[in-house]
């Protein structure tokens, strides 16, 4: 898998900001998607999320791009993974996302795994920088 981790941080970095785009521009259709109602507030909400979502995706595809030295980027963007899930995980706890919705905390979370992991080849071989 370490051959293939700088791929994979940067297709998940592609995902993320793909992603980030949908409930940015279609926010109405991922509210429905996770079982949520469409009111301003939510709108609001998830659009901003959305926005986050682009630039942490757009963080991660630089970070793998840049001649610099930018393996803190990749520890908060894995930091930022695992709390996504953790978050998405607490509103499906608490009935506010639907049991779909257990597929983005998944997914956010093993893309944390593999961020994480990425930063600490970074940290300890100078080939993947």
């Amino acid at each position: 898998m370490k051959k293939h981790i700088r791929l994979i941080v940067l297709i998940i970095g592609f995902i993320t900001t793909f992603s980030g785009v949908i409930p940015l521009v279609f926010t109405a259709f991922a509210l429905k998607n996770v079982g949520i109602g469409s009111t301003p507030a939510t709108v609001q909400l998830f659009a901003t999320i959305g926005m986050y979502m682009v630039c942490f995706g757009g963080l991660i595809i630089n970070g793998i791009y840049s001649a610099a030295d930018n393996s803190v980027l990749m520890l908060w963007a894995g930091l930022q993974k695992f709390a996504s899930a953790a978050a998405v995980s607490i509103g499906i706890l608490h009935g506010i996302f639907n049991h779909l919705s257990i597929g983005i905390a998944l997914t956010d979370f093993f893309s944390g795994v593999f961020i994480i992991y990425y930063y600490k080849c970074l940290k300890t071989d100078e080939t993947y920088s």
